[in-house]
């Protein structure tokens, strides 16, 4: 609920990088002209589709990671330590399985939300791979153009018979990237922080016991993680909104570019270099570090209690 505003804002930011103009001047404009242009709906536009992507995903990665963490104790008990825990490098490989088979349900779900994101927007300035090819008048039809603003459903109906199997995967290619790396990634980076803090001794548990991070232990994890991840994720965040969003931006009298991630990833870097590759990381780092954190003093009071014993 928190996040929704801040990823939308990321995703109208990330739809213009390419653009000649910028129609907003940063995160704080963004969301200062989203709440003018319809209030609190225009800011939780997609929220639907957000948030199955956000509730489904991490059900299925849980779900397939245990089925191959038990599959390999079954086939290979000799990979595992004394206290059951498989090495990091075979820990960071079985969850970038269990990620990757998130992307099948969350690719189509992000580009719901995220073309529910631009929807209410005037349509942005043309491409600056375009703008020198475009007539005068194209480009004044293209600034005073509405687009329509039908429902998550409808909107995939459409693509479905537009473009069918193909349409609802546009970005899958930086899902699988961003979910596959970025997550086991982030992990594999927290989780020494996780046992450099569990090797301290700020509880009053034994020293010989496997004791549980305090609640401001788990926070640093959490933010460690949350910090990792943004920094990972970003490129393929930006690729992915550019992707998913093109048909939608762009005026019917403009050629569709069906781009692929590698062109897409060339051409943002081509025009405005890594910068341009990490356009929304100043609201996914702060946003990504404190939900994080959040999460992590969560899951650590409710491990604490008891509750998943």
């Amino acid at each position: 609920m928190l996040e929704q505003p801040f990823i939308l804002a990321q995703t109208r930011i990330q739809s213009e990088v390419l653009s000649v103009t910028r129609r907003f001047r940063g995160p704080v404009d963004c969301l200062r002209s989203s709440w003018r242009l319809g209030g609190l709906s225009s800011l939780y536009r997609g929220f639907v589709p957000g948030m199955l992507s956000a509730a489904i995903g991490p059900i299925i990665a849980l779900r397939a990671y245990t089925t191959v963490f038990r599959d390999l104790a079954h086939l290979n008990p000799k990979l595992f330590d004394k206290e059951g825990e498989l090495p990091w490098m075979y820990e960071t490989a079985v969850m970038m399985c269990a990620q990757g088979s998130t992307t099948w349900v969350i690719t189509p779900l992000e580009l719901l939300a995220r073309r529910r994101h631009i929807q209410a927007l005037p349509p942005p300035p043309p491409l600056i791979s375009m703008a020198e090819s475009l007539p005068p008048s194209s480009v004044v039809h293209h600034a005073i153009s509405k687009p329509s603003s039908p429902g998550a459903w409808s909107m995939a109906r459409t693509i479905w018979q537009q473009e069918g199997f193909r349409g609802l995967y546009r970005g899958h290619n930086a899902t699988m990237l961003r979910q596959g790396l970025g997550i086991p990634l982030a992990f594999a980076i927290s989780n020494p922080v996780e046992r450099m803090l569990k090797a301290q001794e700020f509880s009053l548990d034994p020293p010989q016991s496997k004791r549980k991070l305090l609640p401001w232990e788990d926070a640093i994890v959490g933010a460690t993680y949350g910090l990792t991840y943004a920094c990972i994720a970003t490129p393929f965040d930006c690729v992915k909104t550019l992707t998913q969003t093109e048909g939608a931006i762009h005026s019917t009298s403009q050629p569709s570019l069906h781009r692929t991630f590698r062109h897409t990833f060339a051409e943002v870097y081509k025009a405005r270099g890594v910068r341009g590759l990490y356009t929304g990381f100043s609201m996914a780092a702060p946003r990504m570090t404190v939900v994080m954190a959040l999460d992590w003093v969560l899951a650590g009071l409710v491990d604490r209690a008891g509750i998943y014993d």
